[in-house]
């Protein structure tokens, strides 16, 4: 979804910058001036009052047209790396006022994807509304902060250019990039943890749980015809929902050394992890994830929706350098109570780590090890992340 903000000035005046045409235009006043005094004569005077006339009309068409519009940024709040992201930008005329026309904007203080966008209206009749799109793809995950945008124009003689800053503060959390998986790691087993409670669903291709007698608000499609005839009263089938699997990824993230080797052994692991995991949700799973930061572990629950989806993939995606928690102190942090159900599926870099995960076994339903020679077998990178391996 895509955030919308009002703009809100970040200063009351706007800010003036002269032109190269400006300062030219000045200079040549100077001479003007210059001239008019040393020789009174009268028409180098009305040249240099229609320059001075020309110059401070500039100043303040440009000025008048900056503080009458209003800006807005669209885009979305969270995307995958190396995908295409949409934005948009909105500019809207207040009514009442003349047209605007040479209207620049650009972002400001932005992160190097964003830099380079912008957008140009010539021309904005009053009350009017333009907008402009615009797309870009970032390379590397992580949260990308924006800080505002510029509001400029040059008209109406390129002498100035008035500019006014319009805070709207945002981020943008990118996502690692999706590969392919090569083999289901996944299994099937929604029919061995259903919930025995009644389904609060009266349709659907739930499962059988039992007979009861019909109570006002079941729904008729549900009676049970001939255990009804021989009752002699109404009686409905009572369905369960069944409940969905359950993967628990437990990533190792702690970096052996600085070097770019396992840097980049590190992100395929964590693009693996995010490939697993929204495959997982695409199949309805409950999903939860165990990983380490420079400062802290963090362990989330095994929970269904796009509000887990977001959390485990934000999780993901600002994983920092973590040179000293390992893979035991992500375990010794991670509760047992959280696995008894779940599919759980351990990632670590090298086969070593992976030792004496016993207590781990014994705690889940399942236990998977993936290690970086595993991926060859079960996952098919993301091309554009094998081309281009950056260290932070």
């Amino acid at each position: 979804m895509a955030r919308k903000a009002k703009s809100r000035p970040l200063r009351q005046r706007c800010e003036y910058r002269a032109t190269l045409a400006g300062v030219l235009f000045l200079l040549g006043l100077l001479m003007i001036t210059a001239a008019a005094v040393n020789t009174q004569r009268s028409l180098l005077f009305g040249i240099l009052g229609i320059m001075l006339g020309a110059f401070f009309l500039s100043v303040f068409v440009s000025r008048w047209i900056v503080s009458s519009v209003e800006v807005r940024r669209d885009m979305p709040q969270r995307a995958f790396a190396n995908r295409v992201v949409h934005l948009a930008y909105q500019l809207h005329h207040r009514p009442g006022r003349g047209p605007a026309l040479g209207l620049e904007l650009t972002e400001i203080d932005s992160p190097p994807p964003l830099q380079s966008l912008g957008a140009f209206c010539l021309y904005l009749p009053a009350g009017g509304s333009f907008k402009s799109g615009s797309r870009f793809a970032v390379r590397r995950r992580g949260r990308y902060r924006l800080a505002g945008l510029r509001l400029s124009t040059r008209f109406p003689f390129s002498l100035i250019s008035a500019r006014r800053d319009v805070q709207q503060k945002g981020s943008l959390v990118v996502w690692p990039a999706l590969g392919t998986l090569r083999s289901d790691l996944l299994g099937h087993g929604a029919a061995e943890v259903s919930d025995a409670a009644p389904s609060r669903f009266r349709s659907g291709a739930d499962e059988f749980f039992g007979l009861r007698e019909y109570r006002q608000g079941d729904n008729p499609r549900w009676i049970h015809w001939r255990r009804t005839a021989a009752a002699g009263t109404p009686v409905v089938r009572e369905m369960s929902k069944p409940r969905p699997d359950v993967l628990f990824v437990v990533l190792d993230t702690q970096l052996s050394d600085g070097s770019a080797e396992a840097f980049a052994r590190r992100e395929r692991l964590i693009r693996f992890a995010a490939t697993l995991i929204e495959h997982a949700f695409h199949r309805e799973y409950r999903v939860g994830l165990a990983a380490a930061y420079a400062d802290r572990v963090l362990a989330l629950p095994a929970a269904a929706g796009r509000g887990r989806r977001s959390q485990v993939l934000d999780a993901l995606a600002e994983l920092d350098e973590n040179t000293h928690r390992s893979l035991a102190d992500t375990l010794a942090a991670l509760p047992r109570r959280l696995l008894w159900e779940a599919h759980v599926v351990a990632v670590a870099p090298e086969p070593a780590r992976l030792t004496g995960l016993e207590d781990l076994r014994a705690a889940c339903r399942r236990l998977t090890t993936v290690t970086a020679d595993d991926l060859e077998a079960v996952f098919e990178d993301d091309p554009h992340s094998q081309a281009r391996q950056e260290v932070p």
